[in-house]
């Protein structure tokens, strides 16, 4: 293993900024109510996108902010450490550390036109749609097929456990083209929301992080044309692990946060408490 990076001035300033958004304009007095009947609050998530949260990682000429992987863990952590809605953080994590990374490994320059911009500015929701029923962890088994028909494509299969999907706007479907090892067999695809073929689940009933939606989808003969495949065909496979690499990461960020939060709680009580 390598140092450990040095937080910078700027660094230290995106933490600050973080945990005064968390403690202000996200401080979610409903949370209990909320977390108790499941509900994601859009108008946070609005609120976060109007800051840059979303956006943290993508380039400023699409309308993100351009920082670092370091610096936008800092700026979760801080969030973490202030808002107490996990489930928000959560759903904001999976676009910003998930969707955004595997959409800039894949995009050409017309596809970063077309799509990257509105994800990186939050004004559309967007999913990572990976987990299979058969699969579980090992994503690669996936059953979920992509084939050609004309100049386009069509999709069919089934995805469970995908953060964001009651809600999300654009969806990054990993479906197999191919046989074999999953390195070339496997691409991505942005499936919008309403596309004939499309469907998508009731939000799943969760144990916690309940105000994060998270469904199923299913596709059942899906059309897409040809400029819906993300990069080229066989690419998949590398950009899912190229995104996991930011999203495993970027989401603990958010919880290392969480967990100061709850240790500072608990000192408060034990303080309270002393005689």
């Amino acid at each position: 293993m390598g140092p450990t990076p040095e937080r910078s001035p700027a660094g230290e300033a995106l933490l600050r900024e973080g945990l005064a958004l968390g403690r202000g304009v996200l401080a979610a007095p409903d949370i209990e109510e909320r977390d108790r009947d499941g509900i994601f609050d859009r108008a946070l998530w609005d609120l976060c996108a109007e800051r840059g949260l979303v956006g943290a990682i993508a380039p400023a000429e699409h309308g993100g902010r351009g920082l670092s992987l370091l610096d936008a863990c800092l700026l979760f952590e801080g969030l973490g450490r202030g808002c107490p809605d996990a489930g928000l953080l959560f759903s904001l994590g999976a676009q910003a550390f998930g969707v955004l990374p595997a959409l800039l490994a894949l995009a050409d320059e017309a596809q970063r036109a077309r799509w990257l911009g509105p994800l990186a500015r939050g004004e559309a929701v967007g999913a990572l749609a990976v987990t299979e029923a058969g699969g579980g962890s090992s994503a690669f088994t996936m059953e979920t097929r992509a084939r050609r028909e004309g100049a386009g494509w069509v999709l069919d299969g089934e995805k469970l456990w995908v953060t964001n999907a009651p809600i999300a706007d654009r969806y990054l479907v990993f479906a197999r083209t191919g046989e074999g090892a999953a390195m070339g067999a496997i691409s991505c695809f942005v499936v919008e929301a309403g596309r004939p073929g499309l469907s998508r689940g009731a939000p799943a009933d969760l144990t916690g992080l309940r105000t994060c939606p998270v469904g199923a989808l299913r596709l059942r003969g899906c059309r897409l044309p040809p400029e819906n495949l993300l990069g080229r065909e066989g690419a998949g496979a590398l950009a899912f692990l190229h995104a996991m690499g930011w999203e495993r990461v970027g989401l603990m960020a958010a919880a290392v946060g969480a967990m100061q939060r709850q240790l500072d709680g608990c000192a408060r009580f034990v303080r309270g408490r002393a005689v």
